[in-house]
């Protein structure tokens, strides 16, 4: 999972090796914005307003895709 602003730099980053919990619950914040306390999630602060989200995910069998 990428999180990207519009000039292509990549503020966060999460790959599946890294996380502690599955589902994984992140929260993400607009600049200068108060950071909500949520049990079990993760705040990420956006740095700009506008950005991108990119998700990949491998699929090893397509029976599993309806599951997405």
């Amino acid at each position: 999972m990428l999180w990207i602003e519009t000039t292509t730099y990549n503020f966060y980053e999460l790959y599946d090796r890294q996380t502690k919990t599955n589902p994984v619950e992140i929260v993400l914040v607009r600049p200068n914005m108060g950071v909500p306390d949520i049990a079990n999630a993760e705040v990420v602060a956006a740095p700009t307003e506008k950005k991108f989200f990119l998700l990949r995910s491998l699929i090893m069998d397509e029976d599993k895709l309806k599951d997405i």
